[in-house]
Parts: structure tokens; sequence; C-alpha cells
């Protein structure tokens, strides 16, 4: 079996800052919408995003990750890797150590919210601990499972629930 092309480690261009942006193979709405706003010119944001995904782009038989690598891919302000935030190792070959910010993103669109939140927690947690200073953004379905984050020492700022946002746009 051939090794995925996406399986390398990110070397920070020279001058520049990046983000890691971790979620689930069925997340590429979420980060479309992400890179949207992340890249959109009334930011004028200038450093890289590393996508740390558990599979190939177009692995799952959309080719919605494939179009978003087209999209921003091309101009090298976005970097695929094939890992997961759960792996201190994926985490280091994603130069998480260095980056300004890891953002966790949900898949809302899944059937079982407390199960997504778990493996959210669980990569919020892995970050957490190898490296402490660099700062996290976790994005969670289910506002009980704040409290988990909120265990682990993440600053309440850092945690964005979307189901509550929800209920407040009611």
């Amino acid at each position: 079996e051939l090794a995925s092309k996406y399986h390398g480690s990110f070397t920070p261009r020279s001058g520049t800052w990046h983000v890691v942006v971790g979620c689930d193979p069925t997340c590429a709405n979420a980060a479309h919408a992400f890179l949207d706003e992340f890249f959109h010119e009334d930011h004028r944001m200038d450093g890289q995003v590393v996508l740390l995904v558990p599979s190939d782009p177009g692995s799952d038989g959309t080719s919605d990750w494939s179009s978003l690598l087209l999209l921003y891919g091309l101009n090298e302000k976005v970097v695929y890797l094939k890992g997961d935030c759960i792996s201190a190792h994926d985490l280091e070959r994603a130069c998480a150590g260095v980056a300004r910010m890891v953002f966790l993103l949900a898949d809302t669109s899944t059937h079982d919210t407390n199960v997504q939140d778990a493996a959210i927690i669980s990569r919020a947690q892995t970050v957490r601990s190898f490296f402490p200073v660099t700062p996290i953004v976790v994005q969670v379905i289910e506002p009980e499972n704040k409290a988990y984050l909120l265990a682990l020492g993440m600053p309440s700022r850092s945690i964005v629930c979307v189901n509550e946002l929800r209920m407040k746009l009611l």
C-alpha cells in the first residue's frame, strides 16, 4: 500500500505564523466556512492554516475536501495533513507547539452529539497536555459538555457551544 501524500509534516514558512484546525472527515463544510471567514478580505489574515483530518481528502466518497484544497491549497495558505489531534505525534507534524492557535471543530450534523463532543474533548485534552501554552478554541455541540472542558482548565471564552448559540438566536 502506498503512503498517503498527506502523511508528511508541515514546515512553517519563514516569517509567518499558522493555526491548526482539527476536525473529523465529515466536517468539510464546517472547515470551508471556517476558511472563508478566516481568509475574508476584511480580516487581512496572512497566516497559514494546517488542517489535521483523520483521512485522505476524497476518501469519504465526496469531493468536499478536494474542492476545498483546490480553492485554498494552490496558494499554500492551507495545508492538509492526514492525522488527528488526539495524537501528540500528529500535532507535532502540524507544528502545534508553535501555532498561534488550535481550533477544534465539531461535526454539527452528527446524530450522536455526545459522542462527537467526547471526541472533541479528548482532542482538547491531548492539545492541553502536550502543548499547554498553545491557545485552543473548542467547538462542542451540547451545553452540558462544556463542564468537561472547564475541568481541563480551559477558559470559558475559548469554548463555543453550538446548541447554546442556536438557543440564544431563537
